[in-house]
């Protein structure tokens, strides 16, 4: 059985196994580039808890861009990318997290898998054996991956729930004028 001290002064969260000694608690982060990824490893990292991995899902944009051309039609696409490539120059500074190295600085470890869903994720996970993992920004996850760490997986969700379930939920809670979790 496993008790957890989450005592202010430590610098991680300590776990007690009845048969090994104290050992810090191997925390694994699976998201996608978002800001929220980049808020969650923030607030980890300020507050003193080592991130053993990130897991990554990388290969979404080019699916995104289908979809987009689908609704928008080829021409107004180019514009939205021309607009974009634009936003993305003048901000890129300030956009930590579209840069691989923030998250391998955040880290001992960096995973990129193709979906977190994916067999490469499950892998991943076996091989990391996490005692938790931390969901941040990613979508509805299998059982056969949100099962794998030994202790659970937490997920993240800035919406409140379940009025605000989905993406863009902080983009509808403005709208409505509503509250954000």
């Amino acid at each position: 059985a496993a008790t957890m001290s989450t005592d202010p002064a430590a610098p991680s969260v300590r776990i007690s196994l009845s048969e090994n000694a104290d050992r810090p608690i191997r925390i694994v982060v699976l998201t996608y580039p978002c800001e929220a990824a980049e808020m969650l490893l923030e607030h980890l990292h300020r507050n003193g808890y080592s991130v053993a991995a990130v897991i990554l899902q990388r290969g979404r944009s080019l699916r995104r861009l289908r979809g987009l051309r689908r609704v928008v039609g080829t021409r107004n696409l180019f514009w939205l990318a021309l607009s974009w490539l634009r936003a993305t120059l003048i901000f890129w500074k300030r956009v930590q997290w579209r840069r691989t190295g923030f998250y391998a600085a955040h880290a001992r470890r960096l995973v990129t898998v193709p979906h977190l869903n994916d067999v490469a994720c499950r892998n991943a996970l076996s091989d990391l054996q996490p005692d938790v993992a931390i969901v941040g920004g990613a979508g509805i996850l299998r059982p056969e991956v949100f099962t794998l760490p030994r202790i659970g997986t937490l997920n993240i969700h800035p919406g409140l729930l379940p009025k605000y379930r989905g993406c863009s939920t902080v983009t509808w809670a403005v709208v409505e004028d509503a509250e954000v979790g």
